[in-house]
């Protein structure tokens, strides 16, 4: 079976939590985080939590390094997580 590179797994984390995003129907969110940075509407949110290729580099570095970070540290606790997040 092939290996998942961190990107692929970054963009599948992504695409999971903007999905659930959506089903929340909360939209002021993305991945946990204030969605600075990123297009609003006139009411200062946005209308739908944006692709992984719409979103911000930054953001998606920060899922890449959230990634390495679990892959290097696999007995890592939630609150070293948390932490390193």
């Amino acid at each position: 079976m092939p290996k998942l590179t961190i990107e692929q797994i970054a963009r599948v984390a992504h695409e999971v939590n903007r999905q659930y995003v959506l089903g929340l129907q909360d939209h002021s969110i993305v991945l946990g985080r204030p969605l600075g940075g990123i297009p609003t509407g006139a009411n200062g949110k946005i209308s739908t939590p944006p692709s992984w290729e719409e979103a911000p580099e930054a953001q998606r570095e920060g899922l890449r390094q959230g990634v390495q970070f679990v892959l290097d540290n696999p007995n890592a606790a939630p609150g070293e997580q948390h932490q390193n997040w």
